[in-house]
């Protein structure tokens, strides 16, 4: 697979966990549908109450919306 500068891509993004306060969104992106992924990430995203400096609990109104986008978590590599 070879990267090449302005070739469109196909980026796909789900939530790959979600916790008592926290969500994992995970991404990768192909160069061509249906090959290997060229690049693959997770970012924790964690609900920060700035004023208590402390994070706040998901609310079940909030986990059934995330949950809408729920997947497999990224393979690791061994």
């Amino acid at each position: 697979m070879r990267f090449v500068p302005y070739q469109p891509f196909l980026a796909t993004l789900w939530l790959s966990r979600i916790g008592r306060s926290s969500f994992t969104v995970a991404a990768e992106i192909r160069v061509q549908e249906g090959g290997h992924p060229a690049v693959t990430w997770e970012c924790v995203n964690v609900l920060w109450d700035h004023a208590t400096q402390t994070s706040w609990p998901i609310t079940d109104s909030v986990r059934a919306d995330l949950e809408r986008y729920l997947g497999d978590p990224l393979p690791t590599r061994g």
